[in-house]
């Protein structure tokens, strides 16, 4: 039987988003599987740690802190993956700095390419830290997955790949964002945050490329004719949290937008948000993929996104659409979930079936199919 390493790291050390998403595909995989083919390699770090892997999860912890090897794996290309865990067929990234493979088939992860699409959003040092782990996937992978097609249709323009050698598989959505009782939702939402009346959400890191600028003038335009309503921005700080902020004290906008800060992706009150919101609005430049349209759509909510590759892929018929630099039409697109019941109901019951065609399962399974399919071809 071939040996398969799936780093699990970001488990325990990821950025909150690549730790669900990897914790949730994982998980999945081992209950579709019963985990006899996956073995899970994972580096400790400095204060070590177990990982949080049910089924009886094989496991490798590697006593090294992955950050201190990352220089020597960029520079010398050492040491490998055998070299730290032992002999595998195929070895699975959820990152773009990994240890390399020796012999080892190597699938990495591309997330997106905000890189290649919009790299006037970000400082010249991010920028070139990106394109560097970039530039070490493209050396040491044999193999890529990309979370949506349209990430996967760049890097085959961009980077020439073979196409046989790049997949798809796109993140599910977590069982806990589903309808609930809309009256609780939104006594919840009030004890927690204090917010009563009617609101729009967003849920995101406060970072230039998600255009929140974007979303604070779509607000504006909605201010007379929606006197009413609240915009309510969840998220944890980012590069562009002290000009949100400044932003933010305008007239007009520092009594009508509450800023609520990060909330933990499992903790509750999440899907109470969505569920007591009137719609979800994301007007990102760029995204690889967008997990809140699908988290509002679960929860019965409508969504107006950007009409950008990524989240028209995403959204289907279920979203409504605007240009990202057109914070009127956005306002447009408001309005008429707001006023136009019917439309509104189409939206939610559509967006209800989208959700659902993306579940965790259904993406552990498309991720073993990948990884058959990269041992078969040898």
């Amino acid at each position: 039987m071939a040996r398969i390493y799936l780093d699990a790291t970001p488990v325990l050390h990821g950025e909150r988003a690549v730790r669900r998403n990897t914790t949730n595909l994982y998980r999945h995989l081992l209950l579709e599987s019963g985990g006899e083919e996956y073995v899970f390699p994972y580096f400790t770090g400095r204060s070590g740690g177990r990982l949080p892997l049910e089924g009886g999860a094989k496991t490798i912890p590697i006593h090294w802190p992955g950050r201190l090897l990352q220089p020597l794996w960029l520079r010398l290309g050492w040491p490998c993956i055998e070299d730290l865990a032992g002999h595998c067929d195929l070895y699975y990234s959820p990152d773009l700095i990994f240890p390399p493979g020796r012999r080892a088939r190597v699938l990495s992860t591309v997330r997106g390419v905000v890189y290649y699409e919009i790299p006037q959003y970000f400082s010249v040092k991010a920028l070139r830290w990106m394109l560097t782990m970039h530039a070490y996937a493209l050396r040491h992978s044999t193999h890529w997955l990309a979370v949506s097609e349209s990430t996967r249709l760049v890097l085959l323009e961009r980077d020439q790949l073979d196409p046989d050698r790049v997949f798809v598989v796109s993140h599910g959505v977590d069982p806990m964002f589903r309808p609930l009782d809309r009256a609780k939702a939104r006594a919840q939402v009030q004890a927690r945050f204090g917010v009563q009346r009617p609101y729009l959400l967003y849920v995101g890191v406060v970072a230039p490329h998600k255009n929140i600028n974007g979303l604070l003038r779509m607000f504006v335009h909605l201010r007379h004719t929606r006197p009413d309503l609240y915009l309510v921005l969840v998220g944890p700080n980012g590069t562009a949290t002290e000009e949100i902020d400044a932003a933010l004290a305008s007239p007009l906008l520092a009594t009508r937008v509450r800023r609520l800060g990060a909330v933990a992706t499992d903790d509750p009150i999440l899907a109470a948000l969505y569920n007591a919101s009137e719609a979800l609005v994301h007007l990102s430049h760029y995204e690889g993929w967008c997990a809140p349209p699908l988290e509002a759509m679960a929860c019965g909510i409508p969504v107006v996104l950007a009409d950008v590759p990524s989240l028209r892929e995403l959204g289907g018929e279920a979203a409504s659409y605007a240009p990202v630099n057109e914070p009127e039409q956005a306002a447009s697109a408001v309005t008429r979930l707001l006023e136009d019941s019917l439309y509104r109901e189409a939206k939610i019951r559509i967006g209800q079936r989208v959700a659902a065609a993306h579940s965790w399962a259904r993406a552990a399974q498309k991720f073993a199919s990948v990884l058959r399919r990269i041992l078969e071809d040898g």
